[in-house]
């Protein structure tokens, strides 16, 4: 049967402030009347409802749901996914016109993260955003007011406020091209607030696309970034701050790989073998 979420967040993907308040207070309406009309589409067509009164008459919500994908999966989260990740469609579609495109990668400290969306750019024409990569080079900007209080968080293995993260992101898809633009994020979002902050800040903005999540075991994480920290002359990149960061990753980050996935979002490569091993499937995944 259909899970129906305690709030609009964790009804769908990308749901643009206006669409996840009418979906908000559609909840609120069902769970007040029992749970009556438990039907995901019955549900879905009272969200579209409220959002645009009076523009979503029997006929043309018959016509949207006739259009979907054949197979489709018939949950309430499934279906208002494919909706806002199709062509037009009133207020939803509207708020991120001709904003960016995103596509979020996600995995464990040492899992590929970094070589992974190398390829995909060279291959696919996005531009790469490493989120880690932004806070280090804050870091290292002269004069930043940021830089001994981020050195401190990755010293200790912590997370980065996401207002920072997500200032800095912002920022740099600006520099190099909103209007248009498709960006592989990768090391974002790291932990829920890290998704609820961008989802306030510009989820009614840019697009989420899809999340890449590359697994990988600890033993062979572990491996590559002592590896790395060999010649990186990072100061997390040893064994002490490691386990900390696989820590930190476990508690912080897979909640929200949790959630991502449960909204559909996510799709899964398993990195072990190495990228030359799996790369088709990452072609399978954008294509």
């Amino acid at each position: 049967s259909s899970q129906f979420c305690s709030s609009a967040r964790e009804v769908a993907p990308s749901l643009p402030c206006a669409f996840a308040m009418a979906a908000e207070d559609v909840m609120k309406q069902f769970r007040s009347r029992g749970g009556a009309d438990q039907d995901p589409s019955a549900l879905l067509l009272r969200v579209l409802q409220a959002l645009e009164p009076g523009a979503w008459p029997e006929p043309r919500f018959q016509k949207l749901l006739d259009g979907l994908p054949a197979g489709a999966p018939a949950s309430l989260e499934q279906l208002l996914g494919c909706i806002l990740q199709g062509e037009g469609f009133g207020a939803a579609a509207a708020a991120t016109a001709g904003g960016p495109e995103v596509v979020f990668v996600l995995g464990g400290p040492g899992s590929g993260k970094g070589t992974f969306s190398t390829r995909a750019v060279e291959q696919f024409g996005y531009q790469h955003l490493s989120a880690g990569d932004l806070i280090r080079a804050e870091r290292k900007r002269p004069g930043s007011a940021m830089a001994e209080f981020i050195e401190s968080r990755l010293t200790e293995g912590k997370l980065i406020p996401s207002e920072v993260t997500v200032g800095l992101v912002e920022e740099e898809m600006r520099r190099q091209g909103w209007e248009g633009g498709k960006y592989l994020i990768d090391g974002f979002p790291r932990s829920l607030d890290n998704y609820e902050t961008w989802d306030r800040l510009l989820g009614n903005k840019a697009h989420i696309k899809f999340v890449l999540l590359i697994e990988c075991s600890q033993a062979v994480m572990e491996q590559r970034l002592l590896k790395r920290g060999q010649t990186s002359g990072r100061s997390d990149d040893n064994i002490e701050t490691i386990r900390k960061r696989f820590i930190t990753f476990k508690e912080e980050t897979v909640p929200v790989q949790d959630l991502l996935e449960s909204r559909g979002l996510v799709r899964t490569v398993n990195s072990d073998p190495g990228i030359d091993a799996v790369w088709h499937e990452v072609v399978e995944i954008f294509c």
